[in-house]
């Protein structure tokens, strides 16, 4: 029988999945119903690329005038993340990249710097405690007791001890010693200065056994000096 060849118009939906094992069986499924041909093209998921590099924080830099900002052809890839700012504008000159790897180009970004907002209040600060520590190297907390005023409380490490004066200190009486006490009596002419037994220093009385007594004679009377009580 003699062969013929027939035209059938169709429509051609390919649909991806990644669920079947195309490197095993190497084979797909094509499906024609009403006209339409639906294939399934048995696609699988690539391995996961490498980890792109850190972004690169902005930097700002001031022109005073668009001359100031260097042309293209003079910035490296060193360069990406920097961006020029013409005084009186809110828009910025950024350095990007064209493509990932590829050279440089500049970027502008429109009103990248809002509108300068209002003055705010100068902060006070004021020292609230400060107290000494023998460890560490000491802190400091700062509060905010009211809007736009703050205390400080510092604990401060103490320092190392100092090696002992060869200095004589300056000359004071003994009343001002911090180890006399007058104990409520004032001293006199003839009170020795005496340790008590509490440790304090003060004014006593000396204290003498009868010893010899001796009168006073005069030439007139010197026989007088041997005679009455005592």
């Amino acid at each position: 029988m003699a062969g013929f060849n027939f035209t059938l118009p169709m429509t051609l939906n390919l649909r991806l999945h990644d669920e079947w094992d195309i490197r095993t069986t190497g084979r797909g499924v094509a499906e024609i119903e009403a006209g339409n041909m639906d294939v399934d093209i048995l696609a699988y998921k690539g391995d996961d690329g490498a980890p792109g590099r850190d972004g690169t924080p902005v930097q700002i830099h001031r022109a005073q005038i668009p001359a100031d900002i260097p042309t293209i052809g003079e910035l490296s890839p060193e360069w990406i993340g920097h961006a020029w700012r013409v005084d009186g504008s809110r828009d910025v000159k950024m350095v990007v990249e064209e493509y990932p790897g590829g050279p440089v180009k500049f970027e502008t970004l429109t009103d990248y710097l809002g509108d300068e907002g209002d003055t705010g209040a100068v902060p006070t600060l004021e020292v609230r405690s400060v107290t000494s520590t023998t460890e560490g190297n000491g802190s400091v907390v700062f509060e905010e007791i009211s809007p736009g005023a703050y205390v400080a409380d510092f604990v401060l490490r103490k320092g190392d001890v100092g090696a002992a004066s060869t200095v004589p200190g300056p000359a004071a009486a003994v009343e001002a010693a911090t180890d006399y006490d007058d104990d409520g009596t004032a001293a006199v002419t003839g009170d020795v200065l005496a340790k008590r037994s509490d440790g304090q220093w003060g004014p006593r009385k000396i204290v003498q056994s009868p010893g010899v007594y001796k009168k006073a004679g005069s030439a007139a009377d010197w026989l007088a000096v041997n005679s009455g009580n005592g």
